[in-house]
């Protein structure tokens, strides 16, 4: 043998044996577990992200139209909210000035309770909005300036209920004879822009 090695030395593995090894279990169960806690962090911090805070309550800041405002947080930070569960009037379509103004009257230099659902594809945060104990959105669909808006969030029934007591007693934009929703308005104007 060359060099002073045994046949036996040069035979020795270079990774631990797996075979009734208990620093190797050590080993591979301590790495899995780090792997298994960096991937946890790494996804808390990109939902984190991702998510926005469920319940915050906010200062109103501006109304935008029947069913867009902005609010500011505790820290400062300005969001663009979209009422959940209804659709107002475009500015330009008859009860559009009066859904806005509706609003304004509603929410006017308010703290509210924000119930964020969901993120929009405008990245405006979709949220119950409750100022004073009150359903903003309801409060709108019962004064008739603003139409149901269908969306995937549970117990939305009574939101169909407020919205044909409206038309019932053509309160608001039902006191018209013929009304245009306002994501037909869009749609329309948006392919006349085309």
């Amino acid at each position: 043998m060359a060099q002073g090695l045994s046949y036996f030395a040069v035979r020795q593995p270079i990774f631990i044996e797996k075979e009734n090894n208990m620093r190797y279990k050590v080993i591979t169960y301590t790495l899995f577990l780090l792997f298994a806690l960096g991937l946890i962090g790494i996804a808390s911090i990109v939902s984190a992200q991702a998510r926005p805070a469920s319940t915050y309550t906010a200062y109103v800041v501006r109304i935008i139209d029947g069913d867009t405002i902005h609010v500011r947080d505790i820290t400062g930070e300005k969001h663009r909210i979209r009422l959940a569960m209804i659709d107002a009037p475009e500015r330009e379509q008859p009860f559009g000035t009066e859904s806005t103004k509706k609003l304004s009257e509603l929410l006017r230099q308010s703290t509210v309770r924000l119930k964020v659902k969901c993120i929009d594809k405008y990245n405006r945060e979709v949220a119950f909005v409750y100022c004073e104990g009150k359903d903003v959105s309801a409060e709108m669909l019962k004064d008739g300036m603003a139409l149901h808006y269908h969306m995937n969030f549970d117990k939305c029934e009574i939101y169909d209920k407020f919205e044909a007591a409206a038309k019932r007693w053509h309160k608001g934009l039902w006191s018209q004879e013929k009304i245009e929703k306002p994501w037909d308005f869009r749609r329309k104007h948006r392919k006349e822009n085309e």
